[in-house]
């Protein structure tokens, strides 16, 4: 089985965090049918900024074409400004696959799949249907959340749903929503993330720190909320919090908790690999999580599977797992509500093995099998 992919967002040497899921779902995959993988995963190039912006010098440096456990990864620049109205990031990605010759050997791949909504969707629909093949997208969160929202986004996205066998929601909330959108009902199937529970497990030896510290992981982005939880935490008198995570909020984050007094107390950490951040998450009093927008985030189920309890926002599919017994559900993203959250925390005298209990039971192998169902299915 031959299968062309396309992620805007897939684990590289410059953001190695980014689309871990995607590839450890590929992985699986890999593992349970013979398949035979290219995945196209464009990066941003700006030569005008390239010089003076460490973004665009780190993409410059990345290999193009490499092999990760038989898959095929490639990454064509295409030309990104920072500001969207003098992009028109889809036709410049198509043109960069183009010139690269990525895509010119879709005739022979036996189908054609995008990682996201938006762009990926728009994209592969681009050479589906170009090549008359068929067509399998997957909605993630954002790409239905904020991108469907967008009219000149969204009448595309449409497009390519309209054309697409089959569209893979990872949440129960994402497929209420693409309903609500009027996508039928037939062609929509709900497949959460796996967890790998080798790595996230109660087994797992607590990070060695000597203090106690609070756990925030996620990319570093307004809509995942660190700038609330930094302004609870100029309130949270002498309370340690550790932010793991990249993105493009960083420099205004670390410049946040500086102005507000708390830069000795509030550690910036970009990358931990999946083993490491597990003992972050064992040893954590608790793990934060403050977007308010989201659908399953895979943080929660991780965080839940080392013994850590939550406080996190109500928003996507998260109250289904959140309760009581292993955490806080808050009603928006409101630095008073986290605060109050962890005053009270101190009062509950969690169970371990009850929190690991409540996160998600399926492995990335179950996930694996369940999407390779779903291309037999449109393949006959």
């Amino acid at each position: 089985m031959k299968i062309l992919s396309f992620a805007i967002q897939f684990p590289n040497a410059v953001e190695p965090g980014s689309g871990i899921n995607i590839k450890n779902l590929m992985l699986a995959m890999n593992k349970t049918a013979n398949i035979k993988r290219t995945v196209i995963a464009p990066v941003p190039h700006c030569p005008r900024l390239r010089k003076i912006t460490d973004r665009y010098q780190a993409y410059e440096r990345l290999d193009e074409s490499y092999m990760v456990d038989d898959i095929e990864i490639h990454h064509p620049r295409y030309v990104d400004y920072p500001y969207e109205f003098l992009n028109n990031e889809i036709k410049s990605i198509i043109k960069s696959i183009d010139e690269n010759d990525l895509a010119c050997q879709s005739s022979s791949f036996d189908l054609i799949e995008a990682q996201s909504l938006y762009p990926d969707a728009l994209i592969a629909h681009h050479y589906a249907e170009k090549y008359n093949k068929p067509l399998l997208l997957t909605a993630r969160g954002d790409d239905v959340h904020f991108w469907m929202d967008i009219k000149k986004h969204r009448d595309k996205i449409f497009s390519a749903i309209d054309y697409a066998s089959k569209l893979i929601c990872i949440s129960g909330c994402l497929k209420d929503e693409l309903t609500h959108h009027g996508i039928s009902d037939n062609k929509l199937s709900i497949i959460p993330n796996g967890l790998d529970q080798d790595t996230f497990n109660l087994n797992v030896e607590a990070n060695p720190l000597r203090e106690k510290y609070y756990l925030s992981v996620g990319e570093l982005s307004i809509s995942k909320g660190q700038h609330v939880i930094l302004d609870a935490f100029a309130s949270l008198l002498k309370k340690r919090l550790i932010i793991v995570g990249d993105g493009e909020q960083r420099r205004a984050l670390k410049q946040r908790a500086k102005d507000l007094g708390i830069a000795g107390r509030v550690q910036f950490i970009k990358y931990l690999d999946q083993s490491k951040l597990a003992e972050f998450y064992k040893g954590a009093t608790a793990t934060i999580h403050m977007s308010d927008m989201e659908s399953m985030p895979s943080v929660i189920n991780e965080a839940l599977a080392c013994g850590s309890p939550i406080i996190t926002t109500n928003v996507g599919d998260i109250a289904d797992i959140i309760n009581d017994e292993n955490g806080f559900l808050l009603d928006a993203q409101d630095d008073y509500l986290l605060v109050r959250a962890v005053e009270k925390l101190k009062h509950k005298d969690y169970d371990q093995n009850t929190i690991a209990k409540s996160s998600m039971t399926n492995n990335w192998q179950d996930t694996a099998q369940s999407n390779i169902n779903i291309i037999n299915e449109i393949l006959s």
